[in-house]
């Protein structure tokens, strides 16, 4: 167990939330109009435009395996800077990339800067909590993050509708921009990052509780895109935009909930009794959802998944906490995380591989049973 940090760090967290917030109001809620925009205003195949966003996770994921080199490096307070600008700066990128290439060069950019931005401070918020805050610490600012996509959603739409998707990349340019602000003033604090060493990753996957951590992290990463992109089309298509209104906030509601919420619970409960029951409602969710389409059902799914998609990532901070010294989170966080990122990646690819919403709900409603029940064999062990 790690001695309690010294220094408060309300005001890291507050002016690190803030500096998340900007940056996915604006550049992070303006993803479900990238492929749209590469597309449409590009000439570029569907096909092909969806690989702008598939390259910004795979890249990203790709640069967490390397976090502790490019922290290091960097420093911590550099590296949270950089990653806030990169946020700013990719939806210019993908406004005036002349080709795939210059845009898929853009997707890489944005994946290092992601690494940079979420890896760098979400190790400086736990590196100056006390232990038994390292849940909530960072559910406050993936609160943030949730609360930014929620209204970035409303907030680009509305500037789409009105002046197209031009005017939404500069928007979300500007927003980020501000977020770069906040970066810079937040506290500058002194971080060890531990040596790197190749071998460390492989030592890490040799024990068990690791390995488990980042596999249950990669099957509720899959079901964002998969399952919950597949919900979207199918209320839109079946039910109407009306109701598309009214259920789709059930799912960011509930994450807003969980994060602001769970983390001060998983901090008194325990990391695997929380992950436990994060499974348990993602699956229970799912059944529901592979018994009735009705709107109201949907909606109450949606409540399910968002629950869980927030609290299994802050029971895994706090596992990491819990677990790894100060100087070496950098690294581990890194590792943990590419098992999230890959599960992201892969549902962006592999939305077409259900025939239908129940089928895909029915697939997860085992997967997570089965989360739920390893959870519950290694807490029994404990």
């Amino acid at each position: 167990m790690n001695a309690p940090a010294k220094q408060k760090n309300t005001r890291d967290v507050a002016l690190i939330s803030a500096a998340f917030f900007f940056a996915f109001i604006g550049t992070g809620a303006s993803q479900p109009f990238i492929i749209d925009y590469v597309a449409e205003a590009k000439s570029i195949p569907r096909e092909q435009a969806s690989l702008v966003l598939a390259t910004v996770y795979f890249s990203f994921l790709f640069f967490r395996f390397f976090s502790d080199y490019v922290i290091r490096f960097l420093g911590v307070h550099r590296a949270k800077i950089i990653g806030a600008a990169a946020y700013a700066l990719f939806p210019l990128l993908v406004r005036y990339a002349p080709s795939l290439p210059w845009l898929l060069a853009g997707s890489c950019f944005w994946g290092l800067g992601a690494m940079l931005l979420w890896n760098s401070s979400l190790v400086q918020v736990m590196n100056t909590s006390a232990p038994e805050r390292y849940s909530a610490s960072t559910g406050y600012v993936r609160g943030t993050v949730v609360i930014a996509n929620f209204l970035g959603a409303y907030l680009l739409s509305f500037i789409y509708a009105r002046r197209g998707y031009e005017i939404l990349l500069y928007a979300a340019a500007l927003l980020g921009a501000a977020g770069i602000i906040f970066m810079l003033l937040s506290p500058r604090r002194v971080i060890e990052v531990a040596k790197p060493h190749p071998r460390r990753f492989i030592a890490l996957m040799r024990e068990g509780d690791p390995l488990l951590v980042g596999l249950l992290f990669l099957c509720s990463a899959m079901a964002y895109g998969i399952v919950l992109n597949g919900i979207k089309g199918h209320i839109e298509a079946v039910n109407g935009k009306f109701w598309l209104e009214w259920t789709m906030p059930a799912f960011w509601i509930a994450g807003i909930v969980a994060n602001f919420g769970g983390g001060r619970y998983c901090d008194r409960a325990g990391r695997w009794p929380v992950m436990i029951a994060g499974f348990t409602v993602g699956a229970a969710g799912m059944l529901l959802l592979a018994l009735s389409l009705h709107p109201l059902v949907i909606m109450a799914a949606l409540a399910c998944l968002g629950f869980q998609l927030s609290i299994v990532p802050l029971s895994v901070f706090g596992w990491i906490g819990d677990r790894a010294g100060h100087a070496e989170r950098t690294a581990v966080v890194g590792y943990i995380f590419c098992f999230n990122d890959l599960g992201v990646a892969l549902s962006i690819q592999m939305r077409g591989l259900f025939p239908s919403v129940p089928a895909a709900a029915w697939a997860f409603f085992a997967i997570y049973l089965c989360c739920a029940i390893a959870a519950l064999v290694v807490h029994m062990r404990k």
